[in-house]
């Protein structure tokens, strides 16, 4: 199965003033610079008019799942995003909503049984567990008790494979979706690719151990830094978390920020204050794969519009030399994963100390997880270069070292 060091999520409608598939392949040179390996790309399908939200509707109520929406661009400007992607060493993921479509979607007239319908015979929008409705109005729920849907759709994902030679999918809310159609559709998407990458938007383990997905989310793991950020929880309980999840963090997606989470819950700078940055590169050290989403190299402060056109504004991609050293230096630990071990250590309330080592090198790292100068005494000699400044420093163990607020240093 692929490996891969981060992902770069993007948003076209709101990455350019005039949002377009062309416009971001502008971009592309700059993001190969900056060390980004995999592209997300958010659904570039149509987008259903019937009992749409805002006045662009939501990228994930598609019409279509075989075309590409003209606003965003058509099947030429996509192959060549794709062919310049793969040129500069990218690979492109497509985002797929396998959960639901939206109410113009083709399959609506002509296959009305691929969906689940009310007591009424009416074709219903997602309920939960409970049988209440999620609040999705805008879109249709797929029903996959009708197995000829399982074909329809991997028929579906298969086009963007053969035609375009696209590199996998995340694939939205996977844990609404019933695993065995997982199990049968990544083997058989792998037939055509086997270095498919599939990301499960779930946190559940058998996405990874029965179904052939890569990677999965790591919500708790983000739900923990925001709630240290805000003083909302104590450092232990991020540490506690780290420990229990060692072994899998290798299959975490782990990001402070992706498109649900600036839309619904505001920026990382909103959410995190002054942490943002310390966190962001606590996302690369602990064993799982980073995400960066649009804008954040910018780095971007505001909530982005959902449903409506709302342009990231890039003008100075302030941020652009930190994301570079930080994919550059976890590609290169990236390249030894197999020989890596990872532990980690609270040296006080505040201080979570992360050791990697490999069979070439070792890496130290130290995160003050606090809003106030801290200090510890360190547990062994370090020294090396410090991955993001490149200064070069030397601690004796038992030397102490203070780290400002929301401060962290990297020995390699």
């Amino acid at each position: 199965m692929a490996t891969i060091s981060n992902i770069y999520e993007v948003n076209i409608r709101q990455y350019t003033s005039t949002g377009t598939i062309d416009a971001f392949s502008d971009h592309l040179p700059r993001l190969s610079e900056m060390g980004v390996e995999v592209l997300w790309l958010m659904p570039i399908f149509p987008i259903s008019k019937t009992k749409r939200k805002g006045s662009l509707g939501s990228y994930y109520a598609p019409s279509n799942y075989k075309s590409i929406h003209s606003e965003l661009g058509d099947i030429q400007s996509f192959r060549k995003l794709v062919t310049t992607a793969h040129g500069l060493g990218m690979k492109v993921l497509l985002d797929w909503m396998a959960n639901h479509t939206g109410w113009d979607h083709v399959w609506i007239q002509e296959h009305p049984e691929f969906y689940h319908k009310d007591e009424s015979g009416q074709i219903r929008e997602p309920y939960d567990k409970n049988g209440n409705p999620m609040g999705w109005s805008d879109v249709a729920h797929l029903n996959y008790q009708n197995e000829a849907l399982w074909e329809a759709m991997i028929e579906c994902m298969s086009y963007w494979v053969d035609t375009f030679h696209i590199d996998g999918f995340r694939q939205d809310m996977a844990m609404l979706v019933t695993n065995n159609f997982w199990k049968h559709a990544v083997p058989r998407l792998r037939e055509k690719n086997p270095n498919l990458i599939f990301i499960a938007e779930s946190e559940e383990e058998n996405h990874i151990q029965e179904c052939g997905f890569n990677f999965h989310y790591g919500w708790k793991f983000h739900h923990l830094i925001n709630e240290v950020a805000r003083n909302e929880a104590e450092v232990h309980l991020l540490f506690d978390y780290l420990q229990a999840n060692i072994s899998i963090l290798k299959h975490k997606l782990l990001f402070t920020s992706n498109h649900d989470e600036n839309s619904w819950s505001g920026s990382e700078i909103k959410r995190m204050g002054e942490a943002y940055q310390c966190f962001a590169a606590l996302t690369y050290l602990i064993g799982g794969v980073p995400l960066v989403y649009s804008g954040q190299e910018e780095p971007n402060p505001k909530t982005i519009a959902f449903f409506d056109k709302d342009d990231i504004g890039f003008k100075h991609f302030a941020l652009h030399d930190f994301y570079k050293k930080l994919n550059m230096f976890f590609k290169y630990l990236q390249n030894e994963s197999s020989k890596r071990h990872v532990r980690f250590e609270l040296l006080n309330k505040s201080i979570l100390y992360v050791h990697q080592i490999s069979m070439q090198n070792e890496v130290y790292a130290y995160f003050n997880l606090s809003n106030q100068k801290c200090r510890c005494i360190l547990p062994q000699k370090v020294g090396g270069y410090d991955a993001l400044s490149g200064e070069i420093h030397n601690f004796d163990g038992g030397s102490e070292m203070a780290l400002a607020p929301w401060n962290f240093v990297v020995f390699h």
